[in-house]
């Protein structure tokens, strides 16, 4: 890395904000979209769709749920449509919904895992995507095109992670878990049924290349400080612990032509109103959250700035 790059880097470290809840945010916030801050930015109920109760106030708010299917939604704006079915006009005008839709974003929470059944399924950060209709099986694969998205499995029964691309809802194409370091391993592990909670980032954002493509870059980060009580603060020692990138060159991916993409392995390029937590089959808590749109860390010639 050359001397300008290295002083880019650094400026951008400086740039780093603690959010109202404590949590430290690590890209820059695009204010076309106000952060959304659990239990204490404006409008922040308005803004959610979810499976489950908020309990506490303040930044000790906490949404608990216990049910086979836990959702937590997120949208850009309060009024959010659920994104369209025909992904060759998001992919034309760049958006599933409105104009407003989340593009890059950068969404944190603290989990806990209270208790788990049998084949239990791991938390799940997901979006930026639209509605996740029910499928029936006499359907036309199309109803469930608005829910095309990246997502991000935090294994906490193995301390493991995963990348996976929904082509559309719900047919999965998921990548070969990452496997941590042993000590980043326990601390995953760490949320499972331990009375303390873990804190996870997802990112996703997007770049162009030299060639003018777009370069989706997902990421997951782990507090390394461990797992804390619910009357600790967060120890904000993000690190990152995996990366994929979505850039066209392999085949992730299947039968996205049938929701109007020109390949089957269409780069999810565009902009949509939601993200979303998720789990199933586990009694969770989830606190501490936030959900910020980013100035995206890379330029568009794929440089770190």
């Amino acid at each position: 890395m050359g001397e300008k790059d290295k002083r880019k880097k650094e400026k951008g470290r400086e740039r780093m904000y603690i959010a109202p809840n404590g949590v430290q945010q690590r890209y820059d916030n695009n204010p076309r979209i106000p952060l959304w801050v659990m239990g204490m930015s404006s409008g922040w109920k308005e803004r959610t769709s979810r499976h489950g109760v908020f309990e506490g106030t303040g930044d000790n708010t906490i949404m608990g749920q216990t049910a086979s299917q836990t959702r937590f939604i997120v949208k850009c704006k309060p009024d959010a449509g659920d994104g369209i079915k025909d992904l060759k006009l998001a992919l034309q005008r760049d958006y599933l919904d409105s104009p407003d839709d989340f593009m890059n974003v950068e969404v944190t929470g603290y989990v806990e895992i209270l208790t788990t059944e049998t084949g239990s399924k791991p938390v799940v950060f997901y979006g930026p995507t639209g509605r996740h209709p029910t499928i029936q099986p006499d359907q036309a694969i199309p109803e469930g095109c608005s829910g095309a998205c990246y997502k991000g499995n935090l294994r906490f029964m193995n301390g493991r992670i995963a990348f996976a691309k929904e082509n559309y809802h719900n047919i999965y194409s998921t990548l070969p878990d990452v496997v941590p370091s042993p000590a980043d391993q326990a601390i995953v592990k760490a949320c499972n049924k331990t009375g303390r909670r873990v804190g996870f980032k997802w990112a996703n954002f997007r770049y162009r290349v030299a060639q003018g493509e777009w370069v989706r870059r997902l990421e997951i980060w782990l507090d390394v400080g461990g797992a804390i009580t619910y009357s600790e603060a967060p120890n904000n020692q993000w690190k990152l612990i995996a990366v994929q990138e979505d850039d066209g060159s392999f085949a992730w991916g299947q039968n996205m032509s049938g929701c109007g993409c020109p390949s089957n392995t269409q780069i999810i390029s565009w902009g949509a109103p939601w993200v979303t937590y998720r789990t199933d089959n586990n009694d969770i808590k989830l606190s501490l959250c936030t959900v910020q749109e980013i100035i995206p860390p890379i330029s568009d010639i794929g440089t770190v700035v």
